[in-house]
């Protein structure tokens, strides 16, 4: 008894979708059109300037890092810590000393390999 109410339910369904327009939905034709034309213009197409597309090289991008991140850069560096004056003794820069130990030049320089390995896939 269900088989036969679902089968005709379905026969009508597909009866009134053809047959029928006002009762379902009808498909509408769609348009396609490639561009878009001004108000007012007899022409259908838009003139586009053309794009060069240029290709960085990985000294430009890594330039353009270290220009971006100025400050992780700076709480990285540690290199020349130490210098030897011309007048004898040890001069020690104390900010390269704490971005030395502090967990903040660690992730600074964690962060500069980072950048060193995506550059040299590129």
């Amino acid at each position: 008894m269900v088989r036969i109410g679902f089968l005709s339910l379905l026969f009508f369904c597909v009866y009134f979708s053809f047959y029928r327009q006002g009762l379902f939905a009808y498909p509408v034709d769609f348009y396609r059109q490639d561009t878009i034309g001004k108000k007012g213009s007899q022409k259908d197409t838009l003139r586009l300037d053309t794009v060069s597309i240029k290709r960085k090289s990985a000294a430009d991008k890594w330039d353009e890092k270290k220009e971006d991140y100025k400050s992780i850069f700076f709480w990285g560096d540690t290199k020349n810590m130490m210098t030897l004056p011309n007048k004898g003794g040890i001069a020690v820069n104390l900010n390269k000393l704490y971005n030395k130990f502090s967990r903040k030049g660690r992730n600074s320089r964690k962060l500069q390999r980072q950048f060193e390995k995506d550059t040299s896939r590129t």
